[in-house]
């Protein structure tokens, strides 16, 4: 209990050894790979909370301390698009994925909706519904789930993603 976002870091690994069966992409090489990447993430940890219930305390733990806290810091709201999307894929979707409550996602979903709209929100909500309902082993489904979130996003699907920020 005292290391519990730890924990969480190594169930979360755990549910992608269990639930990643499909070779994924390079996240850097195009813009859907990175979608692709982001929409797995709740993915195989909703299917993991699914087969082990009691993984749900550590994967919120983790997602709580790691990611929701950046989301939510003051100044931190997402500024773009792709930024929007990342929030949507990282935060709003582990609530369809049962990690997060909504409540705690609040404050994202209104500030990515802020960013790009209630209707493409409403799309991208859509999507990630989609990709949690995908086998384990569905590349070609969730390659194709990942194109779309990049149009609905405005984003060119086969455009490398920037690269990371060196600090």
């Amino acid at each position: 209990a005292r290391y519990a976002a730890f924990w969480g870091a190594f169930t979360h690994e755990g549910a992608h050894a269990a639930h990643t069966l499909a070779p994924k992409p390079p996240a850097e090489r195009a813009a859907w790979c990175e979608a692709a990447h982001q929409l797995e993430e709740s993915r195989a940890e909703g299917r993991q909370v699914t087969r082990r219930p009691g993984d749900r305390r550590w994967l919120r733990a983790t997602v709580t301390q790691l990611i929701l806290d950046d989301f939510t810091t003051a100044g931190a709201a997402p500024a773009t698009a792709r930024e929007a999307g990342s929030a949507a894929a990282l935060v709003l979707a582990r609530e369809h994925a049962g990690i997060l409550e909504p409540a705690e996602t609040a404050t994202v979903a209104a500030q990515v909706a802020k960013v790009i709209g209630d209707e493409a929100l409403d799309q991208l909500r859509a999507t990630w519904e989609a990709a949690h309902a995908l086998a384990d082993d569905a590349a070609r489904h969730m390659a194709r789930l990942a194109r779309r979130w990049c149009r609905i996003l405005g984003l060119d699907p086969d455009t490398p993603p920037p690269a990371p920020l060196v600090i």
